[in-house]
């Protein structure tokens, strides 16, 4: 007799969960290439349209440590779970996004 319950796969599980958190981080970005348009597309100043770009990161940035969290609480206590690495490199994709836009804008291109 044979069981009709379908198995689990834990490996397409991460394969998803890791998919979309680099989505996610990769979605942070979209905003970027449009900084130098975004005052005119919005009808207002640079300062308050630069907020645009503040807003994206933020929300990315919440969105990435909100997808870890529930995908940590799903697994056991006993093991860490695939999610901290993915997160971490998250968080590093993040670091160096920041930097490259620090020094972008250190030699005044943007």
């Amino acid at each position: 007799m044979s069981s009709s319950a379908p198995t689990a796969r834990p490996g397409l599980v991460v394969a998803v969960l890791a998919a979309g958190s680099i989505v996610a981080t990769l979605m942070q970005t979209l905003v970027v290439p449009l900084i130098g348009e975004l005052p005119r597309l919005l009808h207002t100043s640079a300062g308050n349209a630069s907020w645009v770009v503040t807003a994206t990161l933020l929300a990315g940035s919440a969105a990435i440590a909100a997808i870890g969290r529930l995908v940590e609480a799903s697994r056991s206590p006993a093991r860490p779970g695939p999610a901290r690495p993915t997160v971490t490199a998250g968080n590093l994709t993040s670091k160096i996004h920041q930097r490259a836009r620090a020094a972008i804008k250190a030699t005044g291109r943007c």
